[in-house]
């Protein structure tokens, strides 16, 4: 009786299986009927709202059973629902058609695409949809069908796929379980592969694209040659763009109200072409024994160790340069201009140095110095990504030995500074003319976009800029002119703040002048602070011969005269009257100029002009005159006279209380030019400036507090003793301030 028993719940048991189950023709796979809740994502970007998914059951060979379910995104996120479903097969495939969300370009597409994924809905309820799902679902198919059960095909293309891009280390994970919106590894992983995929191409070419890597790897489990060469260059040309797509993908789930993280894409590329990616990446900063050095002019032999097992470059590797096109390379301010900014036989001198890169060990040969003044020159080091990680200063002090004496300037030295000096001229034209209108008629106000102001504030930075460039020209070569040109920018920039106030600074020479001119203002007493620095020196070196004006070489090599008139209107625009006038003192008891009866300033008059911008017309230039067989324009405005030294004297000694100094500067001035004042003290400088049409008269008012007086002023509008920043300028800086009143 209990063999019996047994016997017939065994049959039962196999007859009951029998109705549930059914064997593959391989013998691989057991298919069964199941009931399962399923859900998920499509993801190429996000698919939007409407897109249509279809679920198709499969026998166990991965071919149709004829039965489909279909469900629809419900949001912008891609989410899909079936709800319960029962099927006669555990293996599936999801197909889904619609827009997505371009992660490259941050834009929806124009048309519909579609993607697969071949799935056991059994493994888990969430499966979702994606360019590695859809990648792998036709191997998946190949593998099955030459007798590999799904649990084996799947797990041999998933580790495929991956590898082929480098992600081996990244196979564990299913990719029905890859999300963009998770922010792991996985979402990083998809979205380096996605945008691989989609850079540069229209819809049309992903479909197409998306084609030949299925049937390639489903037939190979890998990609033709061919095919890796294109995925390499378009590696290449995403180099630069990984910020872009991280903002993209942010911003887009952002405006969905969810807030997704996105890991540093570089890390999912395989740069080094070894097969897997990121591995030859730092994940923090570089660390450098040193990253500079110091050399003897002998020269020397020095070494720099880097701190990590990754590799590094001295130069770019020739395997990102593929795909990319490239910006020529800007030539040295020395290789641009200037090969013959001396006069004579100097031409361009540079540290000489050669460097070698070995298991991370950085060597350096530094060449005996073949010029005196010291020099710096810098190289970087890149990573396998191509991109700068440091770099390397190398420092060489001149050769020994005295300077060569200060050459005159070269051809190519005097036609630049000569256009600089129509630079100069212009600002002081733009400056002086509106200065007149300003005394001519106080009601006429100055406003933000007075054409004047804004021409002359163009005309100070346009010639700033220049200087700088020849500035850094000699540094690079003899590096002795470095003085005079800081002298030369300590004029422009104090005329600047005299006018303006604080105002944009810089010292360097900047190949992208929109750069420097977004910088916010400096204050003006850091201004004269830096300005008084540059000129002490100066006040030492430079000679104390006057200046003549008959050519270029003249006006760029100062006196000591020009460099006591700067310290003392910086003085004077600290406060500090009592520093001033010693320097004012020295330049009128030197002898060299003398107070002519000429009311107003001539171009001709040598006896009171200390430095003018007398320019060599060779362009044809008109309103000329020749002296000494020298053609050359007239300056409308001298930069320093000495009339305006008597003047601003007087000013100091008013000051500091020096009464008697005060009427004597003033009285010399009047009996001198012939003119008359009703007016004592402050009022007479103002006076006796105004009819003699000196420069930096506005100014004078300021600081003396006569606005209400002289131009009629009063508490409201005192603001126009300091002039406005140009609107252009406030329109275009928007690290800009502008002054109170305006």
């Amino acid at each position: 009786m209990n063999k019996f028993l047994l016997s017939f719940l065994a049959i039962c048991i196999i007859l009951f299986t029998g109705c549930s189950e059914k064997d593959d023709p391989s013998g691989n796979n057991t298919i069964h009927e199941t009931t399962q809740s399923i859900n998920g994502k499509v993801e190429k970007g996000p698919f939007v709202r409407g897109s249509i998914v279809e679920l198709r059951t499969l026998n166990a060979d991965m071919t149709a059973t004829g039965k489909s379910f279909t469900a629809t995104i419900e949001n912008n996120y891609g989410d899909f629902d079936f709800g319960t479903i029962t099927a006669e097969s555990q293996f599936a495939k999801l197909q889904a058609e619609g827009y997505f969300f371009n992660e490259v370009n941050g834009e929806l597409s124009p048309s519909t695409i579609h993607l697969n994924a071949i799935v056991d809905l059994t493994d888990s309820r969430t499966v979702n949809v994606n360019i590695l799902t859809h990648l792998k679902s036709e191997r998946i198919v190949k593998l099955a069908k030459q007798g590999s059960s799904y649990k084996e095909a799947n797990e041999q293309a998933q580790k495929e796929l991956l590898t082929a891009f480098g992600l081996q280390n990244h196979s564990l994970k299913d990719a029905s379980q890859f999300s963009i919106t998770s922010g792991d590894d996985a979402a990083g992983a998809l979205i380096a592969i996605s945008s691989l995929i989609l850079y540069n191409r229209n819809v049309a070419e992903i479909v197409e694209f998306l084609s030949q890597l299925t049937e390639e790897f489903s037939n190979l489990g890998t990609f033709r040659p061919a095919t890796k060469e294109v995925l390499r260059k378009t590696r290449n040309e995403l180099n630069d763009k990984f910020s872009d797509i991280e903002f993209n993908v942010r911003n887009r789930y952002n405006e969905l109200g969810l807030d997704v993280t996105v890991k540093d894409l570089a890390f999912f590329f395989d740069w080094d072409n070894n097969g897997i990616a990121g591995d030859e990446l730092e994940s923090g900063l570089v660390n450098f024994s040193q990253t500079k050095i110091s050399a003897p002019a002998s020269g020397g032999d020095f070494s720099i160790e880097i701190s990590s097992d990754k590799p590094y470059y001295l130069e770019i590797p020739e395997s990102l340069l593929d795909g990319v096109t490239l910006e020529p390379s800007p030539g040295t301010i020395t290789d641009s201009y200037f090969q013959d900014l001396y006069d004579g036989d100097y031409s361009p001198k540079a540290i000489k140095y050669t460097k070698s890169l070995n298991n991370n060990i950085i060597s350096i040969h530094v060449d005996a110095a073949d010029f005196y003044t010291s020099q710096m020159i810098n190289f970087p080091i890149f990573n396998a990504r191509g991109k700068q990680v440091g770099i390397i200063e190398i420092e060489q002090i001149g050769k020994s030995g005295v300077n060569p004496d200060i050459p005159n300037l070269g051809n190519d030295g005097r036609n630049f500074w000569g256009g600089l000096l129509r630079n100069i001229n212009s600002a002081n034209v733009y400056l002086g003319n509106r200065e007149l209108r300003f005394f001519n008629d106080p009601n006429i106000r100055i406003t933000s976009d007075d054409r004047f102001v804004s021409d002359a504030w163009n005309s100070f930075y346009s010639t700033i800029n220049r200087l700088l460039v020849l500035k850094t020209a000699d540094a690079y070569q003899l590096g002795v002119y470095q003085d005079f040109c800081n002298v030369h920018l300590a004029i422009l920039y104090t005329s600047l703040i005299t006018y303006w106030d604080g105002v944009i600074f810089f010292d360097e020479y900047n190949s992208d002048p929109m750069e420097s001119m977004n910088r916010p203002r400096t204050s003006k007493s850091d201004i004269i602070e830096k300005l008084l620095s540059w000129t002490e020196k100066p006040l030492e070196t430079f000679k104390e011969d006057k200046v003549v004006l008959t050519d270029a070489n003249s006006t760029f090599f100062l006196n000591k005269d020009v460099v006591r008139i700067i310290r003392a209107k910086l003085f004077m625009e600290k406060g500090d009257y009592r520093s001033a006038l010693p320097l004012l003192e020295s330049v009128i008891n030197s002898g060299r100029y003398t107070l002519t009866n000429e009311p107003l300033i001539r171009f001709d008059d040598k006896e009171e002009c200390i430095l003018a911008t007398y320019i060599s017309d060779n362009a044809g230039y008109s309103n000329t005159f020749t002296q000494n067989g020298i053609k050359f324009i007239e300056s409308v405005t001298p930069i320093f006279d000495l009339k305006e030294i008597y003047m601003d004297a007087a000013e100091c000694a008013y000051h500091i209380s020096d009464a008697s100094k005060t009427d004597k500067y003033i009285n010399a001035y009047k009996q001198a030019k012939g003119i008359s004042t009703s007016e004592t003290g402050l009022k007479a400088i103002e006076d006796l400036r105004i009819k003699t049409q000196l420069p930096f008269t506005t100014p004078c008012v300021r600081r003396c507090g006569l606005g209400n007086n002289v131009l009629g002023l009063d508490n409201s509008t005192w603001y126009q003793t300091t002039w406005p920043i140009p609107a252009s300028q406030m329109a275009l800086n928007p690290n800009m301030t502008q002054n109170p009143g305006y």
